[in-house]
C-alpha cells in the first residue's frame, strides 16, 4: 500500500522596491498539522531560485487538499 500524504497548498506575497512577487507551493506531510515551522520552511520553498528576502513575505493563504498518494497529487486519477 502507497503511503498517503497530507497535501497542502500555500501562498505567499512579497511587496518590496515597488513590485510585488507571488509565490506558491504544493507539500505533503505525514500528519495533518500546520505550525510556524511548517510555513516557514514553505515559505523559503516557494521563493527559492527568486531573487527576494523570502522573510520579508506575508503569508496570503493555506489551503488544505486532502490526504492522497504521491501518484493521486501528481495524475489525473
Amino acid at each position: 500500500m502507497k503511503k498517503k500524504w497530507h497535501y497542502y497548498s500555500f501562498s505567499f506575497q512579497n511587496v518590496g522596491g515597488g513590485n510585488s512577487i507571488t509565490a506558491s507551493i504544493y507539500i505533503g506531510y505525514s500528519n495533518k498539522r500546520i505550525s510556524t515551522h511548517r510555513i516557514e520552511d514553505a515559505k523559503a520553498a516557494a521563493f527559492k531560485g527568486i531573487d527576494v528576502i523570502y522573510e520579508k513575505s506575508v503569508m496570503l493563504s493555506c489551503c488544505y487538499l486532502g490526504k492522497m498518494s504521491e501518484k493521486e497529487m501528481s495524475t489525473d486519477i
